[in-house]
């Protein structure tokens, strides 16, 4: 298993950073080592129900830690933005916030429920595949465009609905200074040079313009999930 140096590592981790010199390092996979927190690492810092990361080990591996419906026994599993957690019955969907990532407990309904990001589509044998953020594909007929959003239904892994990049949207911005603001898309911007797409976003009684790939769609009049505002 690879180490990461504590000084090194994200800074919404709330590890100690100076008594030791390593850390668990995220396994590649589904998201960046930048946005994501290993498994050992929440069970160890964030939810302490591990005193040590032996002991995170022994949890992993008696199968009482699932990730979107999956079980998970690594401790180097990275979870990340609108990946659901299960913990020994108790549910939780990582989110973001100015200080970067956490987790937010969930019941009802909202376990059962998705947000997964377009961020490519592919033709393979005459089925369209899409790419999704959490790293995930999936062969679906449903008609969305990149930067959309699914609503996802687990375990059953389908489409309920399709949250629409575009004017009026509800968003959560991701990244920058304004992360984990909830606002309204005022503006789509296509631009035609290296300059990334723009979405100009009404937060509160200000607007602001971001790069499209720090919003993420949660709801068309209002969020479809609880997003911690």
């Amino acid at each position: 298993m690879s180490k990461l140096k504590r000084h090194a590592a994200p800074k919404f981790w709330p590890i100690e950073r100076k008594t030791k010199k390593y850390s668990v390092s995220p396994s590649p996979g589904p998201h960046s080592k930048e946005k994501c927190t290993p498994l050992g690492v929440i069970l160890r810092d964030v939810m302490k129900v591990a005193d040590n990361m032996k002991e995170a080990r022994e949890i992993l591996l008696s199968g009482f830690v699932k990730v979107n419906g999956v079980k998970r026994s690594r401790q180097n599993f990275p979870v990340g933005l609108m990946d659901i957690l299960s913990v020994g019955g108790q549910e939780y969907r990582m989110l973001v916030s100015k200080n970067g990532l956490y987790l937010q407990k969930i019941e009802g309904k909202e376990t059962g429920v998705r947000l997964c990001r377009v961020e490519d589509k592919h033709w393979i044998g005459g089925k369209l595949q899409l790419n999704l953020h959490d790293g995930t594909n999936m062969i679906s007929s449903v008609k969305c465009s990149t930067g959309d959003v699914l609503v996802i239904g687990l375990p059953e892994m389908n489409v309920k609905e399709v949250l629409k990049l575009e004017k009026n949207s509800v968003v959560l911005v991701t990244a920058g200074n304004n992360s984990g603001d909830v606002g309204k898309i005022k503006e789509i911007i296509v631009t035609r040079s290296a300059k990334p797409n723009q979405a100009v976003v009404a937060l509160g009684n200000r607007s602001v313009s971001l790069p499209r790939d720090f919003v993420f769609v949660v709801g068309k009049e209002k969020p479809v999930i609880n997003v911690g505002v």
